[in-house]
């Protein structure tokens, strides 16, 4: 049997199987009023060729069709789980994909922050360069600025 992710989908189509695989449907097609003539009719049971004998196949027919509408649930059941895993991958592509783009912005914030402070030294820079004239006799703190404003 397969390995269900989703119980309430498993235990959903597994009670669909157990329906048709018993035969249920059909008593409760009978109990249920809802919409009679949604439904088409059920069949009524093909007569047996002679009283005391049933014909060869006859056993294996239910067996067959009990078998069939099994596989078609699991089909059904392996579809869905299929959809669900494909819908959970590209989630979490979708979640890696803004985890990339956050992390993205992020650099570009720490980027745009570190030239505008690479902007910032070099307008204090030509300001300390502007304040330093070079004079054949200067003072002490004259010689201070123009040797940091160099630096």
């Amino acid at each position: 049997m397969l390995k269900y992710r989703n119980t309430a989908l498993a235990a959903a189509l597994l009670a669909c199987l157990g329906l048709a695989a018993t035969g249920l449907q059909a008593q409760r097609a009978g109990d249920d009023r809802r919409s009679d003539e949604a439904r088409p009719a059920p069949t009524p049971p093909k007569p047996a060729a002679s009283p005391g004998r049933q014909p060869r196949g006859a056993a294996a027919a239910p067996q067959a069709e009990q078998e069939a509408t099994r596989r078609q649930s699991e089909e059904k059941l392996r579809r869905a789980i299929e959809e669900e895993e494909r819908q959970k991958a590209a989630e979490a592509g979708r979640a890696a994909l803004d985890a990339g783009r956050a992390r993205s912005e992020a650099e570009e914030k720490r980027r745009l922050a570190k030239l505008e402070q690479e902007k910032e030294a070099k307008r204090q820079r030509a300001l300390r360069e502007a304040q330093c004239v070079i004079k054949p006799v200067m003072t002490n703190d004259e010689i201070a600025k123009c040797s940091q404003a160099y630096r």
